[in-house]
């Protein structure tokens, strides 16, 4: 697990708001991993969480989470648009510059990575919505395996 996961999952391990969490395994043949697929012309997608979030409606509560450190948030920044029909935005987290602190990235609709808001897991009690924020959400589908 790289260093900004073990963070992410320290985090998780202390929010009240988080019931129970999942490292999602990334790999086609493991049958615990939860994909997107139909994913950037077919390539799997895999995010790295899956937390179920108290009080979240969306999803029975759950919400995924991709983590990504300072060097793949650009390269990676698609993904921030990602959003599944049940469970809505799949939510990228990463640390922004020197300073440290996790924060939430989003994709706006010029394609710009933009760092939104410091990263708290109450923030994603309710995914956004593509139409009101200028924030992009590709429709994928999702399974578990």
């Amino acid at each position: 697990m790289s260093p900004q996961k073990r963070e992410s999952a320290e985090l998780f391990d202390t929010a009240n708001k988080v019931e129970w969490w999942y490292h999602n395994p990334v790999g086609a043949s493991r049958p615990d991993s939860v994909s997107l697929y139909k994913w950037s012309g077919g390539t799997g997608f895999f995010p790295d969480f899956a937390l179920k979030i108290k009080r979240r409606k969306e999803g029975d509560g759950i919400a995924l989470f991709e983590v990504k450190g300072p060097h793949l948030q650009q390269f990676d920044r698609g993904k921030a648009a990602a959003r599944h029909a049940v469970y809505g935005l799949v939510s990228m987290v990463g640390e922004a510059g020197a300073d440290g602190g996790f924060r939430l990235w989003r994709l706006t609709d010029e394609d710009e990575l933009v760092d939104d808001v410091p990263f708290e897991v109450s923030r994603r009690l309710h995914s956004r919505m593509p139409s009101s924020t200028g924030t992009r959400g590709a429709s994928c589908g999702f399974r578990v395996r």
